[in-house]
């Protein structure tokens, strides 16, 4: 990719980030250059032959309305200084819980601002790395 200079992708992948995008592209006469910043993405199988051309057989992504929180780490859930109940809205960062490892407390923090509409775990329960603690709706 010499035509796409590093500092300008990290440049677009940073603004992209701060205003919200869930994906970024670029392209630089033959150089091109794709990244979905948003884990929680479906991919659609009908993307248009322009996005074939452009990005191979990489399909078009469409931003799913709700999203899961997950556990960080393996140990037991507690509740967060702010009890997280159903139909309460949280803003980005902000800790729903904390899942207590060793004595240590591991933050569950959301990665997106929405209401949470459903919360899989209870306190004092034990919890897997990656395990779903609740759904939130964007």
């Amino acid at each position: 990719m010499s035509g796409l200079d590093i500092e300008i992708i990290r440049h677009a992948l940073e603004t992209a980030r701060s205003n919200g995008f869930v994906q970024v592209k670029l392209n630089h006469g033959d150089d091109s250059f794709r990244a979905i910043l948003d884990p929680n993405l479906s991919v659609n199988e009908e993307a248009d032959s322009e996005e074939d051309d452009a990005f191979g057989s990489f399909a078009a992504a469409e931003v799913s309305d709700t999203f899961e929180v997950k556990s960080p780490c393996v140990g037991y859930f507690q509740a967060g200084k702010t009890e997280a109940v159903v139909g309460a809205k949280v803003e980005e960062g902000e800790v729903i819980g904390v899942i207590q490892a060793l004595g240590i407390g591991n933050d569950v923090s959301c990665k997106s601002t929405g209401t949470i509409e459903e919360i899989f775990v209870k306190p004092g329960q034990a919890v897997e790395f990656g395990q779903p603690i609740a759904r939130l709706k964007r």
